[in-house]
C-alpha cells in the first residue's frame, strides 16, 4: 500500500468523522430546541397558575363574582382592579402569541392563554374596559384581542350558588 493510498484512507476516515460529528450536532440541536420549548411551555403554564392564584384571593374573587352576576356599580378603584386583571391577561396573550409565532410555544399552550382571554371578554364589563385601555397596546395585540372578542359570545349574568345547587341535584 502506497503513501497515496494511506492518504486517501485517512481523508475518507476524516470525512466519515466529520459526517458523524454533524449528525451528532444535529441531534443535540434538536434536543436543545425541544427542551427550550418545554421550558417555555412550562413557564406559560406556571404564569397562568400564578394569575389564577392571585385571582382567587378574596378581594379579586369577590370582584369577579360581581362581574359574573351582572352587577354594574363599581368604584373607581374596583374598575382599576378589573382593568389590571384584563391587562395581565392581554399581556400574557401577547407574549404567548409572540413566542408561538417564532415556534417557541406550542398550539396547546397558546390556547391555554386564549382561554383566559375569552373568559374575560365574555363579560360586558371587560369588553368596556378593553375599549378604555385598547390604545395602550401595539396594533398586533389590539387585532388579536379584537378578534378573540368578536369570536367570543357575551355571557349572561349568573348566580354561581344556584348553578352549584342545580349541578349537585343532578349528580
Amino acid at each position: 500500500m502506497s503513501f497515496s493510498d494511506l492518504g486517501n484512507i485517512g481523508a475518507l476516515a476524516s470525512a466519515i468523522a466529520v459526517l458523524a460529528s454533524l449528525a451528532y450536532l444535529n441531534i443535540q440541536v434538536r434536543q436543545t430546541h425541544r427542551n427550550q420549548r418545554a421550558l417555555l411551555n412550562q413557564a406559560v403554564a406556571t404564569r397562568a397558575v400564578d394569575v389564577l392564584r392571585w385571582r382567587s384571593e378574596q378581594s379579586f374573587a369577590a370582584l369577579f363574582t360581581r362581574v359574573e352576576s351582572g352587577e354594574l356599580e363599581f368604584t373607581p378603584t374596583e374598575i382599576t382592579q378589573l382593568s389590571f386583571m384584563l391587562r395581565v391577561t392581554v399581556a400574557m396573550n401577547q407574549d404567548s402569541q409572540l413566542q408561538h409565532a417564532v415556534g417557541l410555544v406550542d398550539q396547546r399552550t397558546l390556547e391555554l392563554t386564549r382561554g383566559g382571554l375569552r373568559g374575560h371578554l365574555r363579560w360586558p364589563h371587560f369588553r368596556a374596559i378593553w375599549t378604555m385601555i385598547r390604545a395602550e397596546f401595539p396594533e398586533e395585540t389590539r387585532g388579536l384581542v379584537d378578534r378573540v372578542m368578536a369570536e367570543t359570545p357575551v355571557a349572561q349574568p349568573r348566580d354561581l350558588t344556584d348553578e352549584m345547587k342545580r349541578q349537585l341535584s343532578v349528580a
